[in-house]
């Protein structure tokens, strides 16, 4: 038996395609979240000769959640619904709240901001996988500003004038970057400041048991869940009109899936995260924001997330 099989080891599927005796293999292909360090996805390399079944019902959330993870799928060509759970998920939508157990953001740099916010209001504070990766690019981007060379996850950009350029958008035509509209932020509000982030993020309880909100991306989330969840603003728009036709990007859908599907109790969408679905489900019927496009009729492309906002390093 293969679990988690959207994600198989290249290694351990071929030991799996070898084997004669009965397999099963079980996965979610929108838990998709580690092509780019090699996994690949059994579900779609592997066909069944006896039955395949659709798994759908989940016992994590209720009716409030299933709805937003629903939307999620219909967006993205899905036919099947995910049957909620008998027990309740409240959605709503805030900018802020301390009342969670867990805050996810799409990239480090959302989840260096959510640390910061946690800490600052002087609260136990766990970063899933560690406050270093953290702290390395609080110092990657003070060297940029400095006029120093980058290093780590910011090394493609030659200078912080190019790297404000990419969170602003203006870097080979791509939209902004809002995890890079974070550091800048981050930068220009505090300066110098900026260096005593580290010291802070020091501070960070090792264990999550000891901690009164858990910090961390999607990607460290997976496969994890909490009574009540924030998702930041860092998230990026999946699906974009490019001229009249839309274009799923499945990375991000996927982990905009993965997303919404960790709360037991309570969800909590900020304002931009709530945006940036509803964006995608405009542009998935064909139109830009509020303006209707010729286009609608055609079927969406899949492809995969463009270069600048594919590193694994930021998506961790």
């Amino acid at each position: 038996m293969l679990d988690e099989a959207q994600d198989a080891d290249p290694v351990i599927l071929g030991l799996l395609e070898r084997h004669r005796g009965a397999r099963i293999i079980v996965g979610d292909k929108y838990q998709q979240l580690y092509q780019w360090r090699g996994a690949v996805n059994a579900l779609s390399r592997m066909h069944s000769d006896s039955a395949e079944l659709s798994l759908t019902q989940t016992f994590r959330f209720g009716s409030g959640a299933a709805a937003w993870v629903n939307q999620v799928l219909e967006i993205i060509g899905e036919r099947l619904r995910i049957v909620p759970a008998a027990h309740r998920t409240d959605v709503s939508i805030e900018e802020k709240s301390v009342a969670v157990d867990a805050l996810l953001a799409r990239t480090n740099a959302g989840t260096l901001d959510e640390a910061i916010r946690g800490l600052e209001r002087k609260r136990k504070v766990h970063v899933m996988g560690g406050a270093d990766p953290l702290i390395r690019l609080i110092r990657g981007a003070w060297d940029l500003y400095q006029g120093k060379p980058a290093s780590g996850e910011l090394v493609m950009f030659a200078s912080w004038d190019e790297l404000k350029a990419a969170a602003r958008g203006q870097k080979d035509g791509a939209p902004g970057d809002p995890a890079l509209q974070v550091l800048v932020r981050l930068i220009k509000d505090r300066d110098r400041r900026v260096l005593q982030m580290c010291r802070q993020l020091e501070a960070c309880v090792e264990s999550p048991a000891a901690a009164q909100i858990t910090v961390s991306t999607v990607h460290k989330a997976k496969g994890l869940e909490w009574p009540r969840v924030l998702m930041s603003s860092d998230f990026n728009q999946f699906v974009e009109l490019e001229g009249d036709r839309p274009v799923i990007d499945l990375e991000e859908a996927y982990i905009m899936y993965v997303a919404v599907t960790r709360a037991r109790k309570k969800l909590l969408l900020s304002p931009a995260c709530a945006e940036i679905i509803s964006a995608s489900a405009t542009a998935k019927a064909g139109r830009s924001r509020g303006q209707a496009s010729s286009g609608a009729e055609n079927p969406a492309e899949l492809h995969r997330s463009r270069l600048y906002r594919n590193s694994p390093q930021t998506s961790r």
